[in-house]
């Protein structure tokens, strides 16, 4: 089979994740001033193996790409994966010409590489020798390394320089290679002089040498000095040469050269002579001048070739360009007695496309065409026309297209997401699976992040898509924040500008994306009919600029809708599948019937599909749904004016037609079997040559592309046929009123077409599901679930493929459900199916003959009404919740196939996500499958033991729920499996083997939750009188061990049993962990109840003791302020005379507690041993104690909590054990310096303390927060205190400041002492602050003197004068309250004291500033009045005293 028949279609295979390039520089001998100017077109091609039979040599290709003077050279194969695939050779400072060949030898690839100053040999060994041969040996799950493992400068077997040293000399423009007979390499380098240089490497020898082709054979030819070409002139345009081929005929290699006046030479290699030329205008019917070419077009003309049955059968293909059109030629060289002559097979032209389209790479077979075209708004067209072996001038039309794949919408719509906000839209479309590559959204997001007129920001490194999409999160929501900085906007407005910013960096994506995806060339080699398969007979591919697509063959039902959409170049069917086109149809009926199919996909509005789909999503009936549309929808599109334009052509007569076309679309009407899965009659033969099928990672994911694109499209067509036959079921009467069998259509089409369609439609809508959701990330933990899952349901043999799929998650790739399907152990089932079928090894050898059988049989693993379990079992080993929860929501409503085996697929995620509650639902109603469902039956409920007789239904009920209780039992889910175990009693028979087990497990939850009461009467049923004796012992140990405090306090004690108790209790509670062991609350409960609440504030006490010594951490602090607290309100409640315990005296803090504990040891500490292993007596001494009375605990409880309060709940360790270790005063020392001054204030108060200090850090603060009111670190210290009671007046924090510190003065200075207010004077005065006027007043009614000596001795003059004078003024009974002095001397019997000395110092410095004049006019008063005390003073002095 030459060729496929029907036509083909783009796949986009998923090309996200950057390609690891090992990088190879080559030294050719140019010189970058030499060859720095130079331009050559980035091109590209491919290469197939001619051994299509062996897996590793099958579906195997390698690309090649040019970009100036570097190679890329990449291997891909679809059946195994390859390592060390991909490898850049640079070529130093020397551009690669077009002429690129990849040739096949017995041991070898070797690539031919042609450049301006040099020519290159590279080999790379065979895939036969870095392959086993043995399929045993060869493991498909580890990668094959690729041909291009060793590459490297060593790879360079052969190389010639060519030397451009003259000063004229010219640069070859084009090249061509060929590997010809013996393995001699043969390159061509045309000049622009007109010359070629051919240069010969003969590979066994070794020798290169250098001729020179020109159209004289005057000039000597020296072998390997070669001045012709590099000397000469340059011709005329017309002389000019466009392209090359090289080729060997019999024992002799020729050059075919188009120039640009359409003149085609073939020269002989060997001879160094042209042997040929022709005008190609002589075999073409288009207008020219009567001298002369016609207009040359945009483009150059160029030569493609192909071998037919052997080396001597040669096709030439050639491209003209011309200004009005351009024309293909397929020309074959013949020898008549001795001379060539060329004779023409087909003469076409293109002009649907090929007037306004550039013709980017056209590819030859001997049977068709490839034109690949690209329009002027930068899209590809690709087309392709069949042509016979025979001459032809036919200018028909008859071209296919091949169906274009665009990956990213360049309009990303929005409203397409109305629940989604912008940030959650566009993520999830730009990094869904296969979308975008992580190197296109990593440069967008540079250049997003380029400033107006800026500098390009540095490019990030390369992370995984996770980091890469937090990365894109964070910088387009600063550019969001960015943009609405100091702006007050709505809620509506912030949207926008959301969407907006989102839409510009989808923008930058795109640009990215688009300009990686321009094509370069197609995938293909040279065609040649002796290699078999159609890999060599069609091009594979496209290569593109930074990436690669393949060609798919598609199917009769895709090949049917582009006949009725007419893209296709051919409306022939007769070559179809008979299941498809039946003898009794008419193939004018199918295509008119698709022809209506089509027009109702123009006519339906996208409104109207998209809501289709959203119907589809919500569980609505499709049927319903369009039912609802045609009729009530508006008459303009289901009128009957419509429908007889939508139905033209369409007579009632076709609904057979329908009917077989429904029995195709459905993928269950041939199901397999069970056996059929496995595979386990299939010959080991064929099972190795057709388990690697499609294996490789990036096998399957074009195959998950190819499927997706195939259930989409016949999706769309059966939604279209559902609204026709409605559209014909509601105006059938009308439109064909002359026809009787109206009433028998009708009903066919309301009892079985249209619900039929609309099953279907459901099941084709699961697939896409399948194909389009994209897979989350499954961290280490929810895989390792998984597994244990799986081995608990006893499904070892789904481990295996659940660690493949585990090993594709933990990858930075993205998956869709679909493509990780395809990558899971559970493609071998498709494989096994595909060898049940009998597929021939030639089938299987050529890709597009297998591809679409083996999507069939993916899509029938997948097809959701059919009974096979093999996608759902694959989704319980996903660790896909939510998608899985969607899948059995979506298949609900209306898929009657394995019903219970998908509620028990839900149970099992929902248990994994939590719900066990759910989870336990599911499972009950799961169990009513047991036995009429294959996954359940085969997998749950089957018997451990193969001799038993067939299981009754009631015994796999309970073989079924012992493994659902392994599920919940192994999550610590006791409630559930308690409601699983009684309804496994329920259903059991009496005499059930595994009764006794049952109960048992009924007790140990019972046990486990502590409902001891109904696991004493579980104990009492259970047959087994062995296992009764067991869970006796284990529940007396329960309620000691578990703490069940209610049960060990509400029994009734004697007096010795309560001492016996209470003394086990306590050695316990000695001997375990404190903040794991509860045995002290036991005692204290034992004792609180017995009302010896002495005992009971001892033994808190104690437990309070041991955590100070013996446990450090915030939680241990907590547990001890608890006791603390517990100890003093039971403390309350005996007399006074007793309200204290007792504790060991000690002045080392850590010091053993064995001296009051006589029966205690510290649970992490040996005892010491002498030599002979006895232990060692510890000689204590003396036991002191210390005896701490009730004001000690509350004192230590107060430092207790504020040291809690200061840490705070999430406080690191290293600030926990400092603040635990602090005395009292180094506490409050860290309180003022963390500004908790009340705490600070309370225990300096409780603890006797002073307290200057504190109110010298509060003023600190306050004189902050007046210099930098809006400082965060100034204003956050009035948080940790309470400053509620002052925030009122003007609000400011200030105000709040300063009031705090008044109020802290206020309640915490004594009477009569003035030590907090002379330490906040004395603070303001050192950080230049103002006295606050409240202050001052204060200190002068309890100690004006003392301010007066602080001003004073600040130098504070102005202040101090002013306040001597106010002195006076009192003195003389003006003001003389605000000093604390009464009425003054204005009383007559009462005396006034005043500070004679520092008035005398005050009114001498007051002095000697006027004197230097450094006191302005505003203080002329104060100075009047300092005069006066003056003289009083000097008086004073005289009589020594002043007493009034």
């Amino acid at each position: 089979m030459a060729s496929y028949d029907f036509g083909f279609r783009e796949v986009i295979p998923d090309q996200t994740l950057p390609e690891k390039w090992k990088e190879v520089t080559i030294n050719t001998g140019g010189t970058q001033s030499t060859l720095q100017d130079i331009k050559v077109p980035e091109r590209a091609g491919g290469f197939t193996y001619k051994d299509t039979t062996l897996p590793y040599t099958r579906n195997r290709f390698i690309y090649w790409r040019i970009s100036h003077d570097v190679l890329e050279l990449v291997e891909q194969s679809l059946d195994i994966n390859l390592v060390h695939n991909h490898v850049r050779f640079r070529f130093q400072d020397s551009p690669i010409l077009e002429g690129v060949s990849i040739q096949e030898t017995a041991n070898s690839v070797q690539v031919l590489v042609p450049t301006v100053s040099s020519v290159h040999r590279l080999v790379f060994p065979h895939p036969d020798a870095i392959t086993s041969r043995s399929l045993q040996a060869f493991n498909l799950r580890q990668p094959q390394d690729s041909v291009f493992v060793e590459a490297g400068i060593n790879c360079v077997q052969q190389q010639y320089i060519i030397h451009h040293s003259a000063p004229n000399s010219t640069l070859p423009h084009l090249a061509a290679s060929y590997l010809a007979v013996n393995d001699e390499a043969i390159f061509a380098l045309q000049y622009n002089s007109g010359s070629t240089l051919v240069v010969r490497m003969d590979y066994i020898s070794g020798l290169v040498s250098a001729t020179e082709l020109k159209e004289t054979t005057l000039v000597s030819r020296l072998l390997g000095i070669v001045p012709g070409p590099l000397l000469r002139t340059k011709t005329s345009d017309d002389d000019f040469v466009t392209s090359l081929v090289l080729h060997t005929l019999g024992l002799a290699t020729y050059l075919f050269t188009l120039s640009q006046d359409c003149k085609l030479k073939m020269w002989s290699v060997d001879r160094q002579e042209c042997i040929m030329a022709a005008n190609l205008l002589d075999f073409l019917h288009v207008p020219r001048p009567q001298q002369g070419i016609p207009e040359p077009g945009r483009q150059n003309h160029m030569l493609r070739k192909a071998v037919g049955r052997d080396e001597n059968d040669l096709h030439i293909g050639i491209f003209l360009s011309f200004a009005r059109k351009s024309a293909f030629l397929i020309m074959k060289p013949v020898s008549e007695q001795g001379y060539y002559d060329l004779k023409s097979l087909i003469a076409v032209n293109d002009n649907q496309v090929g007037a306004e389209n550039d013709l980017v790479d056209f590819w030859i077979s001997c049977y068709s065409i490839w034109a690949m075209w690209a329009n002027p708004v930068g899209e590809t067209i690709v087309r392709h026309r069949r042509f016979r072996d025979e001459a032809s001038h036919s200018h028909g039309t008859n071209w296919t297209q091949v169906v274009p794949e665009n990956a990213l919408d360049r309009n990303f719509d929005p409203s397409a997401h109305p629940n989604l906000e912008a940030k959650q839209a566009y993520l999830s479309y730009i990094f869904h699976p296969g979308k975008l590559p992580l190197s296109v959204i990593n440069r967008a997001l540079t250049i997003f992040r380029r400033p107006t007129g800026g500098a390009m920001p540095t490019q990030y490194p390369e992370v995984s898509a996770s980091v890469l999409k937090e990365r894109v999160a964070v910088v387009v929501e600063n550019e969001i924040k960015n943009e609405i900085s100091d702006l007050e906007i709505t809620d509506e407005e912030y949207i926008e500008i959301s969407w907006r910013a989102w839409a510009k960096f989808y923008s930058c994506c795109v640009q990215y994306y688009w300009a990686g995806t321009r094509p370069v060339a197609f995938l293909a080699a040279p065609a040649n009919d002796m290699i078999p398969g159609p890999l060599s007979n069609n091009p594979i591919g496209i290569v593109c600029k930074a990436q690669f697509s393949l060609f798919r063959p598609i199917d009769e039902l895709e090949h049917l809708w582009s006949i009725g959409s007419g893209s296709s170049g051919s409306s022939d069917i007769s070559t179809f599948n008979p299941v498809t086109r039946p003898n009794n149809v008419c193939t004018a009926d199918m295509v008119t019937f698709f022809q209506a199919l089509y027009r109702m996909e123009k006519h339906l509005p996208d409104e109207i599909k998209e809501n289709f789909l959203k119907a589809l999503f919500y569980q609505q009936d499709p049927k319903d749904f369009a039912t609802n549309l045609v009729e009530e929808y508006d008459s303009e599109y289901f009128s009957r004016r419509s429908a007889n334009k939508l139905l033209s052509g369409i007579m009632p007569d076709m609904i057979d037609e329908v009917v077989h076309l429904l029995t195709f679309y459905s993928l269950d009407h041939n199901a397999a079997t069970e056996m059929d899965i496995e595979g386990e009659d299939l010959p080991r033969k064929e099972l190795d040559n057709i388990s690697f099928l499609f294996s490789s990672q990036l096998g399957s994911n074009v195959v998950a592309e190819a499927l997706h694109q195939s259930s989409q499209g016949r999706f769309q067509v059966l939604r279209n046929l559902l609204f026709l036959l409605l559209c014909l079921k509601k105006h059938l009467t009308t439109i064909f009123p002359k026809v009787d069998v109206n009433s028998t259509t009708a009903e066919r089409l309301r009892v079985r077409l249209i619900p039929h369609t609309a099953q279907l439609i459901r099941c084709y809508y699961i697939i896409n599901w399948v194909a389009t959701s994209s897979c989350g990330l499954a961290v280490p933990t929810m895989l390792d679930a998984s597994i244990q899952q799986l081995n608990i349901l006893s499904m070892r043999d789904k481990v295996e493929g659940a660690d493949a799929v585990h090993l594709a998650l933990r990858g930075n790739k993205a998956h869709t459900l679909l493509s990780l399907f395809l990558s899971s152990k559970s493609a071998r089932y498709a494989q096994n199916l595909m060898a049940q079928q009998g597929t021939e090894i030639d089938l299987l050898s050529q890709w597009h003959t297998s591809m679409l059988p083996y999507m069939t049989i993916v899509g029938k693993l997948l097809w959701p009404s059919s009974y096979l379990f093999v996608f759902p079992e694959f989704l319980l080993s996903a660790c896909q919740y939510l998608l899985v929860e969607q899948y059995v929501r979506l298949l609900k409503p209306w898929c009657d196939s394995n019903v219970h085996s998908r509620e028990f697929l839900l149970g099992s995620v929902l248990l994994d996500m939590g719900e066990a509650e759910k989870a336990c639902d599911h499972f009950l109603v799961a169990a009513n499958g047991v036995s009429n469902e294959s996954f359940l039956a085969s997998h749950l409920a089957r018997p451990n033991y193969e001799d038993e007789l067939e299981p009754t239904h009631e015994h796999r009920l309970v073989l079924y729920f012992l493994k659902v209780i392994k599920l919940f039992d192994q999550l610590d889910h006791s409630d559930c499996v308690l409601r699983i175990v009684d309804q496994a009693i329920r259903d059991a028979e009496m005499d059930d083997p595994e009764m006794a087990t049952l109960h048992s497990i009924k007790f140990n939850h019972l046990l486990r939750i502590g409902r001891h009461s109904e696991a004493f009467e579980a104990m009492h049923y259970n047959p087994d009188s062995s296992r009764r004796q067991d869970s006796l012992r284990q529940l007396i140990n329960s309620l000691v061990h578990h703490k069940k405090l209610h049960k060990l306090v509400d029994f009734s004690y004697s007096p010795a049993m309560l001492a016996a108790a209470e003394e086990v209790l306590v050695v316990k509670a000695r001997s375990q962990h404190l903040m794991a062991s509860e045995f002290y609350t036991v005692v204290h409960a034992l004792h609180v109840k017995h009302l010896n609440y002495r005992k009971a504030a001892s033994i808190k006490y104690e437990q309070a003791f041991r955590l100070s010594r013996e446990v450090n951490g915030l939680a241990s602090m907590k547990l001890q302020a608890r006791c603390l607290q517990i100890a003093i309100n039971e403390l309350c409640l005996v007399p006074k005379e007793y309200q204290w315990v007792l504790k060991p005296y000690s002045s080392v803090k850590n010091a053993t507690l064995s001296s009051v504990f006589s029966d205690y040891e510290p649970p992490n500490q040996s005892p010491k041993r002498n030599y002979d292993g006895e232990k060692i007596a510890q000689v204590d001494g003396v036991k002191k104690m210390e005896i701490v009375e009730l004001w000690q605990m509350r004192r230590d409880s107060e430092v207790l909590l504020a040291k809690i309060e200061l840490i705070g709940p999430d406080a690191a360790n290293s600030l926990v054990s400092l603040v635990s270790n602090l005395s009292v005063e180094q506490f409050i020392g860290h309180l003022i310096n963390e500004s908790h001054f009340d705490l600070a204030l309370r225990l300096s108060t409780l603890h006797e303390l002073p307290k200057g200090s504190i109110m010298e850090a509060i003023a600190g603060k306050c004189v902050a927060v007046t210099r930098d009111d809006e400082s965060d670190a100034n204003i956050c210290w009035l948080g940790y205190n309470y400053t509620s009671d002052v925030a009122g007046g003007d609000g400011s924090v200030s105000s709040v400041a300063w009031k705090y510190l008044q109020k802290c003065l206020k309640h915490h200075e004594e009477s009569g002492r003035t030590e907090m207010h002379k330490a906040i004077v004395i603070k303001l005065i050192k950080v230049e602050a103002f006295l606050p006027q409240w202050l001052i007043d204060s200190y002068k009614k309890k100690n004006a003197a003392e301010l007066l000596r602080i001003l004073l001795m600040a130098g504070r003059l102005e202040e101090a004068g002013q306040l001597s004078c106010e002195m006076y003024n009192a003195g003389m009974g003006h003001g003389s309250k605000e000093f604390g002095m009464g009425r003054g001397i204005s009383n007559k019997n009462s005396s006034v004291w005043l500070p004679l000395n520092l008035l005398m110092w005050c009114s001498r410095e007051l002095e000697a500033a006027v004197v230097k004049d450094k006191l302005g006019a505003p203080f002329d008063q104060v100075w009047s009045t300092v005069e006066k005390l003056y003289c009083i003073l000097n008086f004073c002095l005289f009589c020594s005293c002043w007493k009034i």
